[in-house]
């Protein structure tokens, strides 16, 4: 089977920071959320603090496709907050989107 690689410039990738409460399980639904809208995630690292784990999720997406992904994680029961940054470059540091 062929691979088809497109190469997409970092200007063009987002971040999608989420706020869940600790499940093992959750990472898994997040991830399938995104799966289930035809995003990819570039990167993906994740936090564990004493009852919240964040979870940050790089990826390309549309404005239309971005919100969607968003509504989507907040219908999940364990997400508190999901909230998207916007990246202006690879040398600048990350903003978050108004």
């Amino acid at each position: 089977m062929a691979r088809l690689c497109v190469p997409v410039p970092r200007e063009r990738l987002a971040i999608l920071v989420i706020e869940a409460e600790l499940c093992p399980h959750v990472l898994a639904h997040i991830l399938g959320v995104v799966a289930a809208t035809g995003a990819v995630a570039f990167s993906i690292h994740v936090r564990r603090g004493e009852r919240v784990q964040t979870i940050e999720l790089e990826t390309e997406a549309d404005r239309t496709g971005a919100w969607a992904i968003r509504h989507q994680l907040l219908r999940l029961t364990m997400v508190r907050h999901a909230r998207w940054v916007e990246r202006l470059s690879e040398a600048a540091p990350a903003r978050a989107k108004l």
